[in-house]
């Protein structure tokens, strides 16, 4: 399978895959080994400072963790939901390691649902032919098949963090994958990008005009690409991080 991303938050366990596109500014990727399957979790936390970095080091390690030891994805995202949870209900009073406070005057962690993390985890099979998608809160996942852009189906749910407020177990979906196909996974910094009218960036839209003045079979990396320079072409300011992650099952002259 191949990949491409640009600036995301972004864990992964096991990659037989490879990767390319690039990196830009502070958010991590982390790598795991599994035998069997390539699992992936793309998120993002509410609001900035040190409550949102310790919100991100919550999810990515409870990750790491979770990813090797469970057998499903709704056990893993069950395992991020008590960590979370636990970080709410137990914040910090010592100072950190600078001598400064846990945390500053205003960043204060307030009501429980400050404490979260909106997500999409994903699970490929170890041939690349299937993904299981459970979505939590997050934004949905797309895919270019044949050259139409559309929406994954996926069962919508409370962000990570929130699980106790769950009146039911959020469904993971499976899909098969073609040959070709492209899934792309994205922040709402993507999403929320406006040009100089106020207008959001229509994604899919943008994607399906992409897809249709191209020739022969898209990569990840031109993908992302693309959509790291439409997005600042369209925006001409932004106000959040641009996540985009784009996945594709390899050919068999890539296995």
């Amino acid at each position: 399978m191949r990949v491409a991303f640009n600036v995301f938050s972004l864990a992964v366990a096991r990659l037989p895959i490879k990767p390319g596109g690039r990196r830009r500014g502070a958010h991590r990727r982390r790598s795991l080994q599994r035998p069997s399957d390539t699992r992936v979790i793309v998120g993002g936390v509410k609001g900035k400072g040190i409550s949102a970095t310790r919100t991100v080091a919550t999810v990515i390690s409870s990750f790491q963790e979770a990813a090797l030891l469970h057998p499903s994805l709704s056990q893993v995202a069950d395992r991020i939901d008590l960590a979370l949870q636990l970080d709410r209900d137990n914040p910090p009073t010592e100072p950190t390691g600078g001598g400064q406070p846990a945390y500053m005057p205003g960043d204060t962690p307030g009501p429980a649902e400050e404490v979260f993390a909106t997500a999409v985890l994903l699970e490929f099979s170890a041939d690349a032919r299937a993904v299981r998608i459970l979505e939590r809160g997050h934004q949905p996942v797309l895919i270019i098949r044949h050259g139409t852009a559309s929406v994954v189906e996926a069962d919508h749910s409370l962000p990570l963090g929130m699980g106790d407020l769950l009146t039911a177990p959020p469904r993971t979906v499976t899909h098969a994958l073609d040959p070709g196909d492209l899934l792309i996974a994205y922040s709402d910094g993507v999403t929320e990008a406006r040009d100089s009218a106020g207008t959001f960036y229509p994604l899919r839209e943008r994607l399906q005009d992409h897809c249709a003045g191209s020739a022969g079979w898209l990569s990840p990396t031109g993908l992302v690409t693309f959509l790291e320079e439409d997005v600042t072409r369209w925006a001409p300011t932004l106000g959040d991080d641009l996540v985009a992650l784009a996945f594709q099952p390899a050919s068999s002259d890539d296995t």
